[in-house]
């Protein structure tokens, strides 16, 4: 557990660093939707917005899962960890949302 609290302490110290990597992935999520839009699909885009958000997602969980330390690979538990899932898929929502409320803009 020690090896944890190291982990999460040396993340904690990059704070700063982590809002800023956040503030410009969710800047270039919306530019990139909004140049993905096509002229000949009404507006809309020419693959479809669910399996891009769904692979994403998907994306997401395993560059989290290739994070974690090796020591918190022993007591991962499905049990304690299902809750996880709540933010995951109200996540996964809000995205499918920002690409309506894109599709919508023209």
């Amino acid at each position: 557990m020690a090896g944890l609290r190291s982990f999460v302490d040396r993340w904690a110290r990059n704070r700063v660093l982590l809002v800023l990597v956040l503030m410009a992935a969710y800047s270039a999520q919306s530019l990139l939707i909004a140049a993905s839009k096509t002229e000949g699909a009404a507006g809309g885009f020419s693959y479809d917005a669910t399996a891009a958000v769904l692979l994403a997602e998907l994306l997401k969980l395993l560059f989290a899962l290739a994070m974690m330390p090796p020591e918190s690979w022993a007591t991962l538990s499905l049990r304690r960890s299902w809750v996880f899932a709540v933010p995951a898929v109200l996540y996964t929502a809000q995205n499918r949302l920002v690409f309506e409320a894109l599709r919508c803009i023209s």
